[in-house]
């Protein structure tokens, strides 16, 4: 249940920003610091705690054990970015990149919340 919520919102997000990404780009550069921070903290979290809890029910050992440390390593990078060194850097090239890289990742942010949402 959780995925198709989870793909429902990545459908939403990944057509609006498909059709107005400038709408993401501001969002980047409005938003003070501290605040990305905590965005980008959560979301890596998050996604990290979904990718080891699909592991845990993936057929096969090897594909089990590379969907955990891919989860694993990603909840270690979502602590990384309270430090504010590195969100700083995150947020200068998020705020420099063109647009059209901001269609290519939520035409991927659409794609992703299809295949979520068909999900058994």
């Amino acid at each position: 249940m959780l995925h198709k919520l989870l793909g429902f919102f990545l459908i939403i997000f990944g057509g609006i920003w498909s059709i107005k990404p400038t709408l993401l780009q501001r969002f980047i550069q409005k938003k003070s610091l501290k605040k990305i921070r905590r965005i980008l903290f959560w979301l890596l979290l998050f996604f990290g705690a979904y990718c080891v809890s699909i592991a845990i029910s993936l057929k096969g050992l090897v594909s089990k054990f590379g969907v955990f440390l891919l989860g694993i390593f990603i909840i270690i990078r979502g602590f990384s970015f309270l430090k504010a060194k590195i969100s700083e850097k995150v947020v200068q090239k998020l705020s420099a990149v063109p647009l059209s890289r901001f269609r290519i990742f939520a035409c991927l942010l659409l794609c992703m919340g299809v295949v979520l949402f068909k999900m058994n």
